[in-house]
């Protein structure tokens, strides 16, 4: 994405990992003559202040060693960054096919909702109006019932005289 190359990450790799390695050798270098000059120093006094000399030969081969377990981190976070780089190149267009296949499947689907109209929506299961037990509950049916009862026992009583 940088150096103009559009999608491309290939001209990152270049300018970011060896600037790295540089600044980290002119820093080991700084921190190596300042180490120097302090074992200078210490040789030009008395032989009571040499021993701080080997103690600045201890922490000058300390600070050597921690600057190469750095800069050998830097170069394998490097190959790692590239693996990962190589990856995200190959996984590319396998990630755009995809979107492709998406974006069709989405058109496909919005053609089908248009050409079924109204009904292209999802459908909803109709709610029963009446449960089975409401016919017990239902008043139409109760008076309809009542009348019946009421009638049948009229005509029962009034029918035939009883003796």
């Amino acid at each position: 994405m940088s150096n103009g190359e559009g999608g491309q990450r290939k001209g990152r790799k270049s300018s970011k990992l060896p600037v790295l390695p540089l600044e980290i050798q002119r820093k080991k270098t700084e921190i190596e003559e300042y180490l120097d000059s302090m074992e200078e120093k210490s040789t030009n006094k008395s032989r009571e202040l040499l021993l701080p000399s080997k103690n600045t030969c201890l922490i000058r081969q300390a600070v050597i060693d921690l600057f190469a377990s750095i800069t050998t981190a830097i170069e394998s976070h490097g190959s790692l960054l590239e693996k990962v780089e190589r990856t995200i190149d190959d996984m590319t267009p396998v990630i755009m096919e995809r979107r492709a296949q998406v974006k069709s499947l989405q058109q496909q689907v919005t053609e089908l909702r248009s050409s079924q109209g109204k009904r292209g929506k999802t459908p909803v299961a109709k709610e029963k109006t009446s449960h089975p037990r409401s016919r017990f509950h239902n008043p139409d049916t109760c008076s309809r019932r009542k009348t019946t009862i009421t009638s049948f026992i009229r005509h029962s009583r009034h029918g035939t005289p009883s003796a």
